[in-house]
């Protein structure tokens, strides 16, 4: 993939779990839009220090954004929901 090319995946996500944001190694993202199909909680990390950034109880999506995210420091989407899977996703462009 080159640099300006979209990014997307829609995918899902088990109660608890996460979808993983993150790009290859040396490749940087700007995400535009997150998509969320139930109750979630937004995570920046480097793989060990973790902070909650945004969480919202119920489907929505966080538009017309500029997030960027590194193979080093990336995002995850969790799923809060006890016992049900939704589906969650994101797009964005490859910035590098």
């Amino acid at each position: 993939m080159a640099v300006g090319d979209n990014v997307l995946a829609h995918s899902s996500v088990a109660a608890a779990a996460s979808l993983t944001i993150r790009p290859g190694a040396g490749a940087e993202w700007i995400l535009n839009n997150i998509y969320m199909g139930g109750p979630w909680e937004l995570y920046r990390t480097d793989g060990v220090n973790t902070i909650l950034v945004d969480y919202g109880a119920s489907a929505g999506s966080v538009q017309n954004r500029k997030i960027k995210c590194t193979n080093s420091i990336y995002y995850t989407l969790k799923n809060t929901h006890a016992s049900v899977t939704y589906y969650y996703g994101y797009d964005g462009v490859i910035w590098k």
